[in-house]
């Protein structure tokens, strides 16, 4: 049998109920567009979200006693409502660098890491991993080699844009001494 999900043709070898709601398709091999492959233990879908583009009288039979044996269950969706992460203010103590005095210091931009869920190219698998964003800089002061943050977590990387004398921005990443929360001071 032959199916047709999302942008993938996907060969099945064989098909079976899984639940109420899902069917199993087992022995998979998705195609995508330019030919590239993967293979699949199984793919879990639902009636609606595959076509099935060539299949023996018998794998059709199946599948129609599978589709009437399926019962849709309703879920009840809560409009979702995001909750901001609290924000902190960060004291950072910088190592002092070389690059800092090559030009004039326009601005830093200090970056934490946070986890997020990231899925497979087919959306069967996740996993975490570990991104970063950008924190929003309050002030520095480049004498003390200090700089103060506002973000969820600790930064954990500084860079600093500095203007060289013939008018061109570069960006350097500073090294961190230290990271405290400003309540400690």
């Amino acid at each position: 049998m032959i199916i047709k999900w999302k942008n993938y043709l996907v060969k099945v070898g064989q098909i079976e109920a899984h639940g109420q709601e899902m069917i199993r398709f087992s022995d998979c091999h998705a195609y995508d567009k330019n030919d590239r492959s993967m293979y699949f233990p199984y793919i879990l879908l639902r009636p609606e979200e595959f076509e099935v583009l060539s299949a023996s009288k018998e794998e059709l039979k199946t599948l129609q006693r599978l589709k009437e044996k399926l019962k849709p269950v309703k879920i009840s969706v809560k409009k979702a409502t995001a909750k901001r992460p609290q924000q902190h203010t960060w004291i950072v103590k910088l190592q002092p660098d070389e690059f800092c005095k090559v030009g004039e210091v326009k601005g830093f931009k200090a970056y934490y890491s946070y986890s997020t869920e990231s899925t497979s190219p087919l959306g069967l698998f996740r996993r975490i991993v570990s991104t970063s964003r950008e924190g929003k800089v309050i002030s520095f002061n480049l004498e003390k080699w200090i700089l103060k943050c506002v973000s969820p977590r600790p930064p954990n990387k500084v860079v600093a844009e500095i203007q060289l004398p013939d008018g061109e921005t570069w960006r350097h990443q500073i090294m961190i001494r230290e990271v405290r929360p400003s309540w400690l001071e």
